[in-house]
């Protein structure tokens, strides 16, 4: 059963022409709140640890999968095009970042099809958009430092398995706590 993002509500209070604007006005904020998340940064090594893959999968369960989306597909740009904008060093983490954006896709598409009705379906929904960032993340990291996959699975996956975990937690319960998923308020 399809329902609509968290943030259609919002939407539908405009006519057309002013939800253009909000909409835009949703996805440089949310671009702006990837960029904040940045940096909340640890380095931990060539991956710093930073809460973006938890804000990218928020803006796919809170915006949509298409706005969700084009906020992280925005950041990525926004990295590409402003040297120092990310705090990471794109030739390495570039990738990560580039997997926000289907992440938050896939996120939100989930969420749209009922996987945001209880506290578990959003956490079993949050899963597999967070491997997307991995899938992204770790052929460019090999790439960029000369790696095979063994290895860059070793510096860029492994040391935040637990951490995502506990991210992706955090963020559902937080959701829940706002009362945006199950019993999310009208």
């Amino acid at each position: 059963m399809n329902q609509p993002s968290l943030f259609a509500p919002v939407l539908d209070r405009f006519d057309v022409g002013q939800r253009r604007l909000v909409a835009t006005a949703a996805v440089l904020m949310g671009s702006l709140l990837l960029l904040a998340s940045s940096r909340m940064s640890l380095p931990i090594g060539p991956v710093p640890l930073t809460m973006q893959s938890l804000m990218a999968i928020a803006l796919g369960l809170v915006l949509g999968s298409r706005l969700g989306a084009a906020a992280a597909m925005l950041y990525f740009l926004q990295c590409l095009a402003i040297p120092g904008f990310s705090a990471g060093a794109m030739p390495l983490t570039g990738g990560f970042v580039l997997g926000f954006v289907p992440a938050a896709f896939l996120a939100g598409w989930l969420f749209e099809r009922g996987h945001g009705r209880s506290l578990g379906k959003a956490l079993l929904a949050s899963i597999p958009a967070n491997l997307v960032i991995f899938a992204f993340g770790l052929p460019w990291l090999a790439i960029g430092l000369g790696l095979d996959f063994e290895r860059a699975w070793a510096v860029g996956a492994a040391p935040f398995m637990v951490v995502e975990a506990v991210k992706i937690g955090l963020g559902v319960v937080m959701l829940r706590g706002l009362g945006l998923i199950a019993g999310r308020r009208a």
